[in-house]
Protein backbone atom coordinates (compact mmCIF):
# COMPACT_ATOMS: atom_id res chain seq x y z
CA UNK A 1 0.00 0.00 0.00
CA UNK A 2 2.81 2.52 0.93
CA UNK A 3 6.38 2.65 0.81
CA UNK A 4 8.42 0.78 3.79
CA UNK A 5 9.12 3.88 6.20
CA UNK A 6 10.52 3.82 9.47
CA UNK A 7 8.50 4.89 12.29
CA UNK A 8 10.99 6.28 15.55
CA UNK A 9 10.06 4.81 19.16
CA UNK A 10 9.17 7.13 21.52
CA UNK A 11 9.83 9.71 18.90
CA UNK A 12 13.96 8.52 18.54
CA UNK A 13 16.00 7.25 21.41
CA UNK A 14 19.59 8.24 20.70
CA UNK A 15 20.21 5.51 23.67
CA UNK A 16 17.88 6.89 25.85
CA UNK A 17 16.93 10.43 25.78
CA UNK A 18 13.31 9.27 24.61
CA UNK A 19 9.98 11.44 24.54
CA UNK A 20 11.54 15.18 24.45
CA UNK A 21 11.26 17.81 22.32
CA UNK A 22 14.96 17.67 22.15
CA UNK A 23 14.79 13.92 20.82
CA UNK A 24 11.97 15.14 18.29
CA UNK A 25 14.37 17.95 17.17
CA UNK A 26 17.51 15.23 16.66
CA UNK A 27 15.03 12.21 15.17
CA UNK A 28 13.85 15.39 12.30
CA UNK A 29 16.95 16.15 11.66
CA UNK A 30 18.44 12.81 11.17
CA UNK A 31 15.11 12.39 8.38
CA UNK A 32 14.38 8.68 7.56
CA UNK A 33 11.89 7.94 10.29
CA UNK A 34 8.73 10.10 8.69
CA UNK A 35 6.52 9.08 11.79
CA UNK A 36 7.21 10.02 15.41
CA UNK A 37 5.68 7.51 17.73
CA UNK A 38 5.02 9.19 21.13
CA UNK A 39 2.79 8.21 24.09
CA UNK A 40 -0.19 10.93 25.76
CA UNK A 41 -1.08 10.97 29.19
CA UNK A 42 -3.44 13.31 31.02
CA UNK A 43 -2.37 15.13 33.84
CA UNK A 44 -5.05 15.76 36.65
CA UNK A 45 -5.36 19.53 35.71
CA UNK A 46 -7.11 17.31 32.19
CA UNK A 47 -3.44 18.54 29.96
CA UNK A 48 -2.11 15.65 27.44
CA UNK A 49 1.87 15.31 28.70
CA UNK A 50 4.20 12.91 26.59
CA UNK A 51 5.62 10.61 29.31
CA UNK A 52 6.22 6.72 27.96
CA UNK A 53 6.14 5.07 31.74
CA UNK A 54 2.80 4.97 33.81
CA UNK A 55 4.78 6.12 36.64
CA UNK A 56 7.30 8.72 36.86
CA UNK A 57 10.66 6.70 38.59
CA UNK A 58 12.25 5.67 35.47
CA UNK A 59 12.88 8.73 33.57
CA UNK A 60 12.26 11.96 36.22
CA UNK A 61 13.47 12.81 39.50
CA UNK A 62 10.29 12.63 41.39
CA UNK A 63 12.07 10.71 44.01
CA UNK A 64 13.93 13.95 44.89
CA UNK A 65 11.10 15.67 46.23
CA UNK A 66 9.93 15.12 49.77
CA UNK A 67 6.84 12.08 50.25
CA UNK A 68 7.76 10.09 47.02
CA UNK A 69 9.12 6.90 46.70
CA UNK A 70 10.30 4.75 43.77
CA UNK A 71 11.63 2.09 45.70
CA UNK A 72 8.56 1.19 48.09
CA UNK A 73 5.30 2.23 45.97
CA UNK A 74 2.95 1.93 49.54
CA UNK A 75 5.17 4.80 50.72
CA UNK A 76 3.93 7.50 48.33
CA UNK A 77 0.56 9.18 49.15
CA UNK A 78 -1.53 7.67 46.84
CA UNK A 79 -0.03 4.08 47.88
CA UNK A 80 1.46 3.61 44.46
CA UNK A 81 3.98 4.99 42.47
CA UNK A 82 3.99 8.43 41.49
CA UNK A 83 1.92 8.67 38.31
CA UNK A 84 1.84 11.18 35.20
CA UNK A 85 -1.95 11.25 36.08
CA UNK A 86 -1.17 12.54 40.08
CA UNK A 87 0.12 15.33 39.17
CA UNK A 88 -1.02 18.93 37.48
CA UNK A 89 0.69 20.02 33.78
CA UNK A 90 2.57 22.77 36.17
CA UNK A 91 4.10 19.83 38.02
CA UNK A 92 5.40 18.05 35.95
CA UNK A 93 6.94 20.73 33.94
CA UNK A 94 9.50 21.02 36.69
CA UNK A 95 10.54 17.53 37.07
CA UNK A 96 14.14 16.60 34.99
CA UNK A 97 13.63 14.57 32.32
CA UNK A 98 17.35 14.74 31.15
CA UNK A 99 19.54 13.60 33.93
CA UNK A 100 18.82 10.64 33.91
CA UNK A 101 20.54 9.46 31.02
CA UNK A 102 23.26 12.21 30.84
CA UNK A 103 24.27 15.20 32.65
CA UNK A 104 24.31 16.94 29.76
CA UNK A 105 20.20 17.48 29.75
CA UNK A 106 19.62 17.97 33.16
CA UNK A 107 16.51 20.52 33.12
CA UNK A 108 15.16 18.85 30.60
CA UNK A 109 11.37 19.48 30.60
CA UNK A 110 8.21 17.05 30.28
CA UNK A 111 6.56 17.93 26.88
CA UNK A 112 3.40 18.56 26.50
CA UNK A 113 1.58 17.20 23.66
CA UNK A 114 0.76 20.56 22.37
CA UNK A 115 4.16 21.36 21.83
CA UNK A 116 5.23 17.93 20.04
CA UNK A 117 2.34 18.99 17.61
CA UNK A 118 3.44 22.18 17.15
CA UNK A 119 7.28 21.11 16.37
CA UNK A 120 5.45 18.64 13.71
CA UNK A 121 2.90 20.94 12.18
CA UNK A 122 3.24 21.78 8.82
CA UNK A 123 6.46 19.56 8.11
CA UNK A 124 6.55 16.27 6.55
CA UNK A 125 6.64 14.28 9.62
CA UNK A 126 3.81 13.13 11.48
CA UNK A 127 2.80 12.03 14.85
CA UNK A 128 2.31 8.80 15.98
CA UNK A 129 0.03 9.62 19.39
CA UNK A 130 -0.26 6.78 21.26
CA UNK A 131 -3.50 7.08 23.49
CA UNK A 132 -2.43 5.91 27.12
CA UNK A 133 -5.72 5.78 28.73
CA UNK A 134 -9.71 6.70 28.01
CA UNK A 135 -11.25 10.18 27.10
CA UNK A 136 -8.50 11.29 24.74
CA UNK A 137 -10.52 12.12 21.37
CA UNK A 138 -12.02 16.04 22.91
CA UNK A 139 -8.53 16.97 24.39
CA UNK A 140 -6.68 16.06 21.17
CA UNK A 141 -9.80 17.77 19.20
CA UNK A 142 -9.21 20.88 21.21
CA UNK A 143 -5.40 21.06 20.60
CA UNK A 144 -6.09 20.97 16.95
CA UNK A 145 -8.89 23.18 16.69
CA UNK A 146 -8.02 26.08 18.83
CA UNK A 147 -3.87 26.18 17.72
CA UNK A 148 -4.95 25.65 14.01
CA UNK A 149 -2.63 23.09 13.60
CA UNK A 150 -3.47 20.31 10.48
CA UNK A 151 -4.89 17.25 10.87
CA UNK A 152 -2.25 15.56 8.28
CA UNK A 153 0.76 15.88 10.76
CA UNK A 154 -0.92 13.46 13.18
CA UNK A 155 -1.89 10.19 13.27
CA UNK A 156 -3.77 8.24 16.46
CA UNK A 157 -2.54 4.76 17.03
CA UNK A 158 -5.45 3.24 19.25
CA UNK A 159 -3.41 0.71 20.76
CA UNK A 160 -5.71 -1.03 23.16
CA UNK A 161 -9.10 -1.84 23.20
CA UNK A 162 -11.03 1.10 25.08
CA UNK A 163 -9.50 3.58 22.84
CA UNK A 164 -10.28 1.76 19.00
CA UNK A 165 -14.01 3.35 18.81
CA UNK A 166 -12.99 6.67 20.55
CA UNK A 167 -11.51 9.20 17.76
CA UNK A 168 -13.29 8.73 14.27
CA UNK A 169 -16.93 10.13 15.83
CA UNK A 170 -14.73 13.39 17.23
CA UNK A 171 -12.18 14.27 14.94
CA UNK A 172 -13.12 13.40 11.51
CA UNK A 173 -11.22 12.30 8.72
CA UNK A 174 -8.05 11.40 11.13
CA UNK A 175 -6.16 8.47 10.37
CA UNK A 176 -5.95 5.69 12.74
CA UNK A 177 -3.47 2.66 13.53
CA UNK A 178 -5.49 0.26 15.00
CA UNK A 179 -4.03 -2.40 18.00
CA UNK A 180 -1.19 -4.40 18.45
CA UNK A 181 -2.23 -7.57 17.77
CA UNK A 182 -1.01 -10.88 17.41
CA UNK A 183 -1.53 -12.32 13.73
CA UNK A 184 -4.13 -14.65 14.64
CA UNK A 185 -6.14 -12.03 16.16
CA UNK A 186 -6.45 -10.33 12.43
CA UNK A 187 -9.42 -12.19 10.86
CA UNK A 188 -11.37 -11.21 8.12
CA UNK A 189 -14.40 -10.29 10.21
CA UNK A 190 -11.65 -7.48 12.17
CA UNK A 191 -10.87 -6.08 9.15
CA UNK A 192 -13.92 -5.54 7.62
CA UNK A 193 -14.98 -3.93 10.95
CA UNK A 194 -12.22 -1.33 11.07
CA UNK A 195 -12.12 -0.94 7.51
CA UNK A 196 -16.15 0.06 7.73
CA UNK A 197 -14.69 2.68 10.87
CA UNK A 198 -12.76 4.33 8.41
CA UNK A 199 -9.14 3.18 9.65
CA UNK A 200 -5.97 3.33 8.10
CA UNK A 201 -3.29 1.21 9.34
CA UNK A 202 -3.40 -1.95 11.87
CA UNK A 203 -0.90 -2.85 14.06
CA UNK A 204 0.47 -5.96 14.42
CA UNK A 205 2.78 -8.42 16.16
CA UNK A 206 5.00 -10.05 13.10
CA UNK A 207 5.38 -13.18 14.55
CA UNK A 208 5.80 -15.85 11.66
CA UNK A 209 4.29 -13.40 9.66
CA UNK A 210 3.18 -14.99 6.20
CA UNK A 211 2.62 -13.28 2.91
CA UNK A 212 -0.96 -14.45 2.80
CA UNK A 213 -1.20 -12.07 6.21
CA UNK A 214 0.08 -9.20 4.74
CA UNK A 215 -1.91 -9.75 1.90
CA UNK A 216 -4.85 -10.06 3.49
CA UNK A 217 -4.48 -6.61 5.55
CA UNK A 218 -3.80 -5.09 2.50
CA UNK A 219 -6.83 -6.52 0.69
CA UNK A 220 -8.74 -4.19 2.94
CA UNK A 221 -6.99 -1.21 1.76
CA UNK A 222 -4.81 -0.94 5.28
CA UNK A 223 -1.47 0.16 5.89
CA UNK A 224 0.59 -2.14 7.74
CA UNK A 225 2.42 -1.94 10.68
CA UNK A 226 4.69 -3.94 12.20
CA UNK A 227 5.54 -3.84 15.92
CA UNK A 228 8.41 -6.12 16.32
CA UNK A 229 7.67 -8.36 19.87
CA UNK A 230 11.06 -8.78 22.57
CA UNK A 231 10.91 -12.76 21.05
CA UNK A 232 9.98 -14.37 18.03
CA UNK A 233 10.12 -11.64 16.06
CA UNK A 234 10.61 -12.10 12.14
CA UNK A 235 14.07 -10.83 10.75
CA UNK A 236 13.44 -7.71 9.04
CA UNK A 237 14.59 -8.21 6.02
CA UNK A 238 11.96 -11.34 6.01
CA UNK A 239 9.33 -8.48 6.56
CA UNK A 240 10.31 -6.04 4.25
CA UNK A 241 10.28 -8.93 1.51
CA UNK A 242 6.28 -9.86 2.51
CA UNK A 243 5.58 -6.09 1.99
CA UNK A 244 5.46 -4.24 5.31
CA UNK A 245 4.73 -0.73 5.05
CA UNK A 246 5.64 0.73 8.95
CA UNK A 247 8.48 -0.32 10.89
CA UNK A 248 8.95 0.59 14.74
CA UNK A 249 12.29 0.52 15.43
CA UNK A 250 13.73 1.60 18.47
CA UNK A 251 17.08 2.65 16.72
CA UNK A 252 16.74 5.40 14.43
CA UNK A 253 20.59 5.51 13.24
CA UNK A 254 20.93 2.00 12.95
CA UNK A 255 17.36 2.50 10.50
CA UNK A 256 18.29 4.75 8.60
CA UNK A 257 22.07 2.80 7.88
CA UNK A 258 20.01 0.02 7.00
CA UNK A 259 17.96 1.48 4.68
CA UNK A 260 21.01 3.69 3.05
CA UNK A 261 22.34 0.46 1.41
CA UNK A 262 19.06 -0.33 -0.01
CA UNK A 263 18.56 1.72 -3.05
CA UNK A 264 15.09 0.09 -4.25
CA UNK A 265 13.55 1.00 -0.90
CA UNK A 266 14.96 4.11 0.46
CA UNK A 267 12.16 6.41 -0.46
CA UNK A 268 14.91 8.10 -3.04
CA UNK A 269 15.40 8.60 -6.48
CA UNK A 270 18.73 7.61 -6.71
CA UNK A 271 19.87 7.85 -10.28
CA UNK A 272 18.12 10.75 -11.26
CA UNK A 273 15.85 9.14 -13.45
CA UNK A 274 12.39 10.26 -12.56
CA UNK A 275 11.56 6.45 -11.26
CA UNK A 276 12.20 5.05 -7.50
CA UNK A 277 12.31 2.41 -5.41
CA UNK A 278 10.29 -1.34 -6.15
CA UNK A 279 6.77 0.46 -6.11
CA UNK A 280 7.45 3.57 -6.18
CA UNK A 281 7.69 6.59 -3.68
CA UNK A 282 4.85 7.90 -2.05
CA UNK A 283 6.51 10.96 -0.54
CA UNK A 284 3.69 11.80 1.88
CA UNK A 285 2.50 8.33 2.60
CA UNK A 286 -1.11 9.09 0.90
CA UNK A 287 -1.25 5.98 -0.77
CA UNK A 288 -0.65 8.07 -4.54
CA UNK A 289 2.87 7.51 -5.62
CA UNK A 290 4.31 10.82 -6.61
CA UNK A 291 7.53 9.42 -8.70
CA UNK A 292 6.79 5.83 -10.56
CA UNK A 293 8.45 2.32 -10.27
CA UNK A 294 12.00 1.88 -11.08
CA UNK A 295 11.77 -1.00 -13.17
CA UNK A 296 15.60 -1.85 -12.67
CA UNK A 297 13.92 -2.94 -8.83
CA UNK A 298 13.34 -6.73 -9.26
CA UNK A 299 11.93 -6.40 -5.51
CA UNK A 300 12.64 -4.32 -2.71
CA UNK A 301 16.19 -5.95 -1.53
CA UNK A 302 17.47 -5.34 -5.56
CA UNK A 303 20.76 -3.43 -4.59
CA UNK A 304 21.01 -1.00 -7.51
CA UNK A 305 18.14 1.66 -9.56
CA UNK A 306 20.11 1.70 -12.77
CA UNK A 307 18.83 -0.46 -15.43
CA UNK A 308 20.53 -1.74 -18.06
CA UNK A 309 19.08 1.48 -20.80
CA UNK A 310 21.02 3.84 -18.18
CA UNK A 311 24.59 2.00 -17.37
CA UNK A 312 26.96 3.14 -20.17
CA UNK A 313 27.71 -0.19 -20.98
CA UNK A 314 26.69 -2.07 -24.24
CA UNK A 315 25.21 -5.45 -22.59
CA UNK A 316 23.91 -7.30 -25.86
CA UNK A 317 27.02 -7.02 -27.96
CA UNK A 318 25.38 -5.14 -30.39
CA UNK A 319 27.77 -1.67 -30.23
CA UNK A 320 24.80 0.01 -29.58
CA UNK A 321 24.70 2.02 -26.01
CA UNK A 322 21.58 2.63 -23.53
CA UNK A 323 19.24 4.76 -25.34
CA UNK A 324 21.10 4.50 -28.84
CA UNK A 325 20.37 1.32 -28.94
CA UNK A 326 16.58 0.83 -30.12
CA UNK A 327 15.40 -1.88 -27.71
CA UNK A 328 15.89 0.93 -24.37
CA UNK A 329 12.23 2.08 -25.27
CA UNK A 330 13.73 4.58 -22.25
CA UNK A 331 15.68 4.47 -19.41
CA UNK A 332 13.56 2.80 -17.46
CA UNK A 333 13.70 -0.42 -19.65
CA UNK A 334 14.99 -2.69 -17.61
CA UNK A 335 17.06 -4.40 -20.07
CA UNK A 336 19.03 -3.68 -23.49
CA UNK A 337 18.43 -7.35 -24.99
CA UNK A 338 15.42 -8.06 -27.38
CA UNK A 339 13.12 -10.41 -25.54
CA UNK A 340 12.85 -13.79 -27.56
CA UNK A 341 9.97 -14.04 -30.15
CA UNK A 342 7.51 -15.57 -29.27
CA UNK A 343 7.21 -19.93 -30.11
CA UNK A 344 5.52 -20.63 -32.87
CA UNK A 345 2.04 -22.61 -32.92
CA UNK A 346 1.19 -24.89 -34.89
CA UNK A 347 -2.69 -24.62 -35.38
CA UNK A 348 -4.47 -27.97 -34.66
CA UNK A 349 -7.55 -29.21 -37.03
CA UNK A 350 -10.08 -30.75 -36.85
CA UNK A 351 -11.45 -34.08 -38.58
CA UNK A 352 -13.52 -31.81 -40.90
CA UNK A 353 -11.02 -29.63 -42.01
CA UNK A 354 -8.74 -32.29 -42.19
CA UNK A 355 -11.28 -33.95 -44.70
CA UNK A 356 -11.68 -30.63 -46.57
CA UNK A 357 -8.36 -29.68 -46.83
CA UNK A 358 -7.59 -33.33 -47.89
CA UNK A 359 -10.66 -33.00 -51.20
CA UNK A 360 -9.13 -29.62 -51.80
CA UNK A 361 -5.48 -30.83 -52.41
CA UNK A 362 -7.15 -33.55 -54.66
CA UNK A 363 -9.15 -31.67 -56.44
CA UNK A 364 -6.39 -29.30 -57.42
CA UNK A 365 -4.13 -32.32 -58.31
CA UNK A 366 -6.98 -33.43 -61.00
CA UNK A 367 -6.91 -30.12 -62.19
CA UNK A 368 -3.25 -29.85 -62.71
CA UNK A 369 -3.59 -33.20 -64.44
CA UNK A 370 -5.80 -32.61 -66.63
CA UNK A 371 -4.04 -29.35 -67.70
CA UNK A 372 -0.77 -31.80 -68.40
CA UNK A 373 -2.68 -33.62 -70.57
CA UNK A 374 -4.19 -30.68 -72.52
CA UNK A 375 -0.46 -29.34 -73.30
CA UNK A 376 0.82 -32.24 -74.60
CA UNK A 377 -2.52 -32.73 -76.94
CA UNK A 378 -1.90 -29.78 -78.62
Amino acid sequence: MADLFGVAHRAGRFGGLENTLEVFALTMALGGTPWLETDSWESSDGVLMIHHDLDLCRTTNIDTFPGYDCVVAENNPLGHFPYVEDFTMAFLKTLDVGSWFSPAFVGTAMPTLEEAIALVDGTDFSLLIEVKGSGQAPLINTILTTGGYSIDNIIIWAREPFSYDEFHGVIPGVRQVTGILPLPSITDAFLADRQAKGDYGIGMQPVELTQADVNKIHSYGFLTYSLPTATGMDPLVTQIALGIDGYHTADEIGWNNYIAIRPCLDRVDNDGDGFGDFGGIDLDLDGVHETPPDAACDDRLTLTETTECQDLVDNDGDMLVDLADPKCLSVNTPSETAPPPPPMTVPTLSVPSILLLGFSILGLGIILSRYKQRRIAS
